[in-house]
């Protein structure tokens, strides 16, 4: 019988000395025993033998492998080489989209983030609490014991992934402090719809009919927690799946509203960019589908993960410039939400425009060329290194520097970019790490998505390394962001039952709660009005009928379709060569939506009151 040993580990920075959070991995004869975050020093109890130990803290560290043999207690004292100075340039990262959920302890999730270097966390519920517990159905005391929990280096706060609905999910980097979250959470589920959708072998022709959502329009929740100060991103932009091969209608996690967000007003804060993969080249065919529209869209990172399971925190980070010694929501947040940030699952890519711009910055366009610098590093893990470095001008790789062959773990460039004379152009630079795209050609994320409609394809889930900031944009002086809708609004109201014109009718249209305009039908029946937002919601009555009360985003019926069409997933079910997480940009269908609500006209029936 094999005697017993202990093994303490005790993590140092290189240069200080001090002890720091780190990770310690464990390995006998090549098969890992034991993983572990540890808060600078930990000991375990081993049988003798030889051991490998990788220890590690975050991206900011070098890793260090120690071979062992353990005949003895022993203590090894480890030190990690800096590998990069994030706090240094004012750099900070967190993550919004996580189930950290009771019972994991709140101190095994303090200290995973700092032996991984994230600074802030924004917990989706069950918020570490038990079900059923107090502390959850109290917004103010849920926002001061997750606060409690935070320390110097990590930053806990109350976020949430809610309303989930058909339409999408939105998640919180910060979530307004209400009443009473828990019951809230509960109650915007979309719960009847996702029972039946990927699951049910029954046909369901029509599921905006036949599984009607109930319950307050999702996107007035979101503009009523914004203005009591939410900030928001669009998760999975591109999710689904299907649990039974047999089903009418897919499993959906696609943000089916974004568009319509986009045309209505800034609603949502963040795009999920980067997410489940390290290359999701579906999120990003989005994404520079939307850029190429005119719009202005911060991307984000997101794990959806948890500590133990495929997806951990910290697989894919936001890093944010925040110019600050010491790590600050406000300007964290101020500046996540203006795109200054770069995206990564280890790669730290870094770059300077002009001398003086970051991502995120909106630029002149003077016609003339500029020029931006990007600095490189691998992940710091000892096989990684640099393969690929690609420019994107307006979504379309338009340089690809190949250093492969080179094996570096560090590099300099600098690109020469060149706006197009007075048209609005934007840039972004992506790394990749040792494994890089299958062909050139792929780097090519629009052309490779639309490929992907003709063969089916998978192999960018492969690449586990890379890193792409947020755009630089160049604008010319006269150009304008695309403007929000304001329809005109028309329509008939007639008897049901006689197809007659009422006269007399009132009807209130209400935005944010409040009436902001409202009319009496003639005897023609028709109203009409002018300038109304797509968040408005209308309410009709008139004496001896039964009123009605509409929703714009839930009710109308053209939008109704089209949600419906995006959702449901008839388009995946069609074209077997799409794998799931795979929506092609026509799915959305972006033109004919913003034409089908520069102009509404909406009829109604009223029945008379028994």
């Amino acid at each position: 019988m094999k005697k017993t040993f202990s093994l303490k580990i005790v993590a140092l920075d290189g240069i200080s000395k001090t002890m720091i959070p780190a990770w310690g991995v464990l390995a006998e004869s090549g098969k890992v025993e034991q993983r572990k975050a540890f808060p600078g020093e930990i000991e375990f109890s081993l049988p003798e033998g030889k051991y490998s130990i990788t220890v590690h803290s975050g991206l900011a560290y070098q890793y260090s492998k120690t071979e062992l043999k353990l005949d003895r207690d022993t203590t090894v004292k480890i030190s990690l080489q800096p590998w990069f100075d994030f706090k240094g340039l004012g750099i900070f990262t967190g993550d919004a989209h996580n189930h950290i959920n009771y019972p994991t302890a709140p101190a095994e999730l303090v200290t995973s983030m700092q032996a991984s270097g994230i600074d802030m966390i924004s917990l989706c519920q069950g918020w570490l609490t038990p079900p059923g517990a107090w502390l959850a159905g109290d917004g103010e005391k849920l926002h001061q014991y997750l606060s409690s929990l935070s320390t110097a280096d990590a930053h806990i706060y109350m976020g949430a992934e809610f309303p989930k609905t058909r339409f999408g999910h939105v998640c919180w980097w910060q979530f307004p402090v209400i009443s009473d979250p828990q019951g809230c959470y509960d109650s915007y589920h979309d719960t009847e719809y996702f029972a039946e959708a990927g699951i049910s072998g029954k046909k369901i022709a029509n599921p905006a009919l036949e599984l009607p959502y109930h319950g307050e329009s999702p996107l007035n929740k979101i503009i009523r927690w914004k203005k009591q100060g939410g900030v928001s991103t669009a998760p999975h932009p591109t999710s689904w799946w299907m649990d039974n091969e047999r089903a009418s209608l897919i499993c959906t996690n696609i943000a089916a509203d974004f568009c319509f967000v986009l045309l209505a007003g800034k609603i949502y804060d963040s795009l999920t960019v980067m997410g489940y993969d390290a290359e999701h080249i579906f999120y990003q065919n989005f994404w520079f589908h939307l850029l190429n529209e005119g719009y202005r869209i911060p991307g984000v990172a997101e794990t959806d993960g948890d500590l133990n399971g495929r997806h951990q925190v910290g697989d894919f980070r936001t890093y944010v410039y925040c110019g600050t010694e010491s790590f600050k929501l406000k300007p964290f947040l101020k500046n996540l939400a203006a795109g200054q940030s770069f995206m990564t699952s280890g790669p730290i890519l870094i770059t300077l425009l002009d001398g003086q711009y970051r991502p995120g910055t909106v630029v002149k366009n003077d016609g003339q060329p500029h020029k931006l610098a990007v600095s490189v590093l691998s992940h710091p893990a000892p096989e990684e290194y640099i393969s690929w470095l690609v420019l994107y001008k307006n979504g379309r790789p338009t340089e690809i520097i190949d250093i492969e062959d080179k094996k570096l773990r560090s590099y300099n460039h600098e690109f020469i970019i060149k706006p197009d004379p007075g048209c609005r152009t934007w840039f972004l630079v992506k790394v990749f790490g040792r494994k890089r795209p299958r062909k050139k050609s792929f780097a090519d994320v629009m052309a490779y998505a639309e490929l992907c409609e003709k063969e089916k394809n998978t192999e960018y889930i492969a690449i586990k390394q890379a890193a792409f900031t947020n755009p630089y944009y160049f604008e010319p002086e006269l150009f304008r962001p695309p403007k929000l809708l304001k329809p005109d609004f028309s329509g008939k109201i007639t008897d049901a039952a006689t197809h007659r014109p009422l006269a007399g009718v009132k009807i209130e249209i209400f935005n944010e709660g409040n009436v902001i305009k409202s009319g009496i039908t003639g005897g023609d029946g028709n109203f009409s009005f002018s300038g109304i937002p797509l968040s408005a919601e209308l309410q009709i009555s008139c004496d001896g009928y039964d009123r009605q009360f509409r929703s714009i985003y839930l009710d109308y019926p053209p939008l109704r379709n089209y949600f419906e069409s995006v959702y449901s997933g008839k388009w995946a079910l069609s074209n077997k060569l799409l794998q799931p997480g795979q929506v092609p940009w026509s799915v959305f269908r972006f033109d004919e939506l913003r034409q089908m609500l520069s102009s509404i006209h909406w009829d109604f029936e009223l029945k008379k009151t028994v």
